[in-house]
Order: C-alpha cells, then sequence, then structure tokens
C-alpha cells in the first residue's frame, strides 16, 4: 500500500507517471481532473500505469490523466 501526493505547486505542463507492478493498493492525492475533479484516486490493478500532467484553467492548477 503507497500513498503519493501530486505537488500543486509544480511546473506548468510537468508529468509524472505513476505505475503499479504488483497489484496492491496505490493512493494518489491532489486535484485530479479527469471526468471531473477529485482529490484523491485509486490504482489497484497490477500492470497500471497513469500518466499526469499538470495544466491550469483560468486560476485553478490541476492533474489531468492523459
Amino acid at each position: 500500500k503507497s500513498i503519493i501526493t501530486l505537488d500543486k505547486n509544480a511546473g506548468l505542463d510537468d508529468e509524472i507517471i505513476i505505475a503499479n507492478g504488483d497489484g496492491s493498493r496505490i493512493t494518489v492525492l491532489g486535484d485530479i481532473k479527469y471526468t471531473k475533479t477529485d482529490s484523491k484516486m485509486f490504482i489497484s490493478n497490477k500492470g497500471t500505469s497513469l500518466h499526469f500532467q499538470l495544466f491550469v484553467d483560468g486560476t485553478s492548477k490541476y492533474w489531468r490523466i492523459r
């Protein structure tokens, strides 16, 4: 079990890739936007990797899943 916090103060267009190699539960915290905005998400399937990129929408920063 791991907890990863995405840095709100990262630079615009910075990218982070999180991969699950063993099927354990990974909790990702931050301002994440995919179909809606959430403050956390979970990755629990072995072999899953997600690519996050920091964007600005008006005055708000958020991590978009690519």
